[in-house]
């Protein structure tokens, strides 16, 4: 496990934490949260998390990856065989990274928990993870707290419930 919260971690730190990882094939918690690690270095890490088959716990909590890191950390989620939790909260995510995060879920049979409270996504990005409730029993807990969700966003989640027992929390 390694875990760096506040550290004023920038990209350049991040890009050696990343060959940390495919050099340490052990890593089982990847924890950076409250740094500042943008696009560039979210993507350094989640490649070298979608090449680290081990990892299943990846905290990326108050960073700033943006649109540019949730692409890439959607790739890292869609096909990896033991990540279960990732939490991408606080991290400047809109509409286009949402979607592909929903998009990965599809795919995704693993992923049990995914945090997304403090971003910046909408009634748009409600109705394709609404999508990934309805469609995956893998995934047990989805926060989007303090979003720009509004009631309509809401509504296509809590609809999509009833298709889904597996679901433990939505907040």
């Amino acid at each position: 496990m390694l875990q760096l919260f506040t550290n004023h971690i920038t990209d350049i730190g991040a890009k050696h934490i990343a060959r940390i990882i495919e050099e340490c094939p052990h890593f089982r918690r990847l924890a950076r949260g409250n740094n500042r690690i943008t696009g560039e270095g979210g993507r350094y890490l989640a490649n070298a998390i979608q090449r680290s088959k081990t990892i299943y716990y990846v905290g990326m909590w108050g960073n700033k990856i943006g649109d540019e890191g949730a692409k890439h950390f959607a790739e890292a989620i869609r096909n990896h065989p033991n990540l279960s939790a990732v939490s991408l909260a606080a991290n400047g995510i809109t509409f286009i990274g949402g979607r592909s995060l929903a998009a990965a879920l599809k795919e995704n049979t693993v992923l049990k928990c995914l945090w997304l409270h403090e971003n910046e996504l909408t009634d748009d990005n409600a109705a394709d993870f609404a999508d990934v409730i309805r469609s995956s029993t893998s995934i047990h807990q989805l926060w989007f707290i303090n979003n720009k969700m509004t009631v309509n966003g809401v509504r296509l989640l809590a609809s999509s419930l009833q298709y889904n027992p597996s679901i433990t929390m939505l907040w």
